[in-house]
């Protein structure tokens, strides 16, 4: 997870000087090559956590009577780490071109949706059944699959004014 911070980090301060320089190119080349690099670390860490998990916990000691639900926890959380890494790409990608509130509405949007689907699923509230720890590992992964989504569709959709010409399209809401 440090390699995916660090290529954020490097995407968002390369994508600041390129735009600057109106290097569209080269901002093409930032955005394609972080993009891909995380992904590929995103599925590394989420093959990691699924395959491995068990192993992992015993090496740590983790107590038998939540070692199930911890290893059923982190499979669940593991499997959508992929989706975590691209969300993150795509946030630095926001913040280097000045998109920081889009970026901070969807982050409070994810929040109030997990809050909300933990109700629901961990306690079983309006008919659905109580489902737990697994509840709580499924409404964390799959809680911010719309506003992300959103996010990508706004990034596609930004236009010439947000990405200095990078994507045509039209201007920048969310």
């Amino acid at each position: 997870m440090c390699i995916r911070d660090r290529i954020c980090t490097a995407a968002t301060i390369l994508i600041s000087q390129y735009l600057g320089a109106k290097s569209t190119d080269r901002l093409r080349e930032t955005y394609t090559v972080s993009l891909l690099a995380n992904s590929i670390f995103g599925l590394a860490v989420s093959a990691i956590l699924v395959l491995l998990c068990g192993p992992i916990y015993r090496l740590m000691n983790v107590p038998e009577e939540i070692f199930d639900e911890a290893v059923l926890y982190i499979r669940i959380i593991g499997a959508g780490m992929v989706f975590q890494a691209v969300y993150l790409t795509f946030t630095a990608f926001f913040r280097s071109s000045q998109l920081m509130k889009q970026t901070m509405l969807v982050s409070v949007l994810v929040n109030v949706l997990n809050i909300g689907c933990n109700a629901l699923l961990i306690n079983g509230l309006f008919g659905l059944p109580a489902l737990g720890v697994a509840g709580a590992a499924i409404s964390s992964a799959s809680a911010g699959a719309f506003p992300r989504r959103r996010l990508f569709g706004c990034f596609s959709a930004a236009g010439v004014s947000a990405f200095g010409g990078v994507f045509s399209g039209r201007s920048f809401s969310l």
